[in-house]
């Protein structure tokens, strides 16, 4: 059998007046999948689902770094992306080496990073997993 959550919810009002549900843990929760447990709002959906275990993510070996722009012309971010699983790894603040490097520091076992040809990129790569093929595009 597959592994299940308790979902409760303490709050009245929130749709499950206190009850508890058992949900399955990976199932794709919907708001129209558990209208039949009581018919929840998105956001207590949102709150549940961000309180559910997961299991830990294996570290990737092949990530993607690009940036992204939250405000085009003001704000910048790093972008990191599981190449083999192509899915989004996490969104860092800035476009500095000191924030790829920390991720990398703290993600052992990649192997292989792709990346535009940003000197910022490059250094935060190098600094924060030597080891790391680095692959440029363009």
């Amino acid at each position: 059998m597959g592994q299940f959550s308790v979902a409760t919810s303490p709050q009245t009002g929130s749709g499950l007046s206190g009850n508890q549900h058992i949900i399955p843990a990976y199932a794709e929760i919907t708001p129209e999948s558990v209208h039949p447990l009581g018919g929840i709002s998105p956001d207590t959906l949102l709150r549940l689902v961000r309180r559910l275990l997961l299991p830990p993510e294996p570290t990737p070996r092949v990530v993607g770094v690009d940036d992204w722009a939250l405000c085009k012309g003001q704000t910048y971010g790093t972008v990191l992306v599981d190449l083999r699983r192509r899915r989004p790894l996490d969104l860092l603040a800035g476009r500095g080496a000191g924030g790829l490097a920390d991720w990398l520091r703290r993600h052992p076992g990649v192997r292989v990073i792709t990346r535009d040809r940003s000197t910022e990129y490059a250094r935060g790569a190098s600094a924060g997993a030597p080891q790391v093929r680095q692959v440029a595009d363009r």
